[in-house]
């Protein structure tokens, strides 16, 4: 396969040079960079029996993205499930969200495991609205990631990162402060939760801290909190 010529395409800040082939049988072909098919909604490889037809295609589609009304913001994706135990009450009901076969909220857990599970996590988003076409990119603060500014979506103090997929049983909300501040909140109480059962379960002292008369075992053995 022979190389025809390159051609630069500006998308963004970024400049990407795609390559122009010809094989023995008179067809016409590129492979686009990951930017060029995300940001153009093209596929990877084109083929085309006119180098003609295989550049209109290309310029089509950047002629479009230059030319579409693009919206941003933060969005908050927020992922909890559970199995076992923790799908159910007090009383050993099981909650209406885990009902049926296909909960949105279980987690498969292996019989020879344990099989009660919490599962929790959340992730800050930069949703992409570019003339009702919608798509999601993972965010880290600039201040984390300052050399990806140029080169990428920024809003308000986050910046883009890779694009992202969302999951069936993730929630979408607004980003505002006080909901990442919440957020990270209660992740910090399930980390204290999981230390203190770490150091419960890997304890020498295992069998008479829980044969113990302290009602408040949680209390009394947890690792104190810290605050930044």
């Amino acid at each position: 396969m022979a190389k025809i010529k390159s051609e630069k395409y500006q998308i963004g800040e970024k400049e990407i040079n795609v390559n122009f082939n010809c094989n023995s049988r008179g067809v016409f072909s590129c492979n686009l960079h990951t930017t060029l098919q995300e940001e153009l909604g093209l596929k990877g490889r084109l083929e085309f029996p006119s180098l003609k037809e295989l550049e209109e295609t290309i310029d089509k589609a950047v002629l479009e993205y230059k030319n579409s009304k693009t919206s941003h913001e933060l969005i908050i994706g927020i992922k909890y499930g559970a199995s076992g135990q923790f799908s159910r009450n007090e009383k050993g009901e099981t909650f209406p969200e885990f009902l049926g076969a296909w909960s949105k909220y279980s987690i498969s857990a292996s019989f020879r495991e344990i099989n009660s599970i919490i599962g929790f996590d959340f992730r800050v988003l930069i949703k992409e609205n570019r003339d009702g076409r919608i798509k999601y990119f993972e965010a880290n603060r600039v201040s984390d990631s300052p050399q990806r500014v140029r080169m990428n979506r920024v809003v308000g103090d986050f910046v883009s990162n890779a694009a992202a997929y969302l999951q069936d049983n993730e929630k979408l909300i607004k980003y505002t402060e006080a909901a990442f501040n919440n957020l990270i909140a209660i992740n910090k109480q399930l980390q204290r939760a999981s230390e203190f059962l770490l150091k419960l379960a890997a304890s020498e002292q295992l069998e008479l801290i829980l044969n113990s008369e302290n009602q408040n075992l949680l209390q009394a053995h947890e690792t104190p909190a810290t605050h930044p």
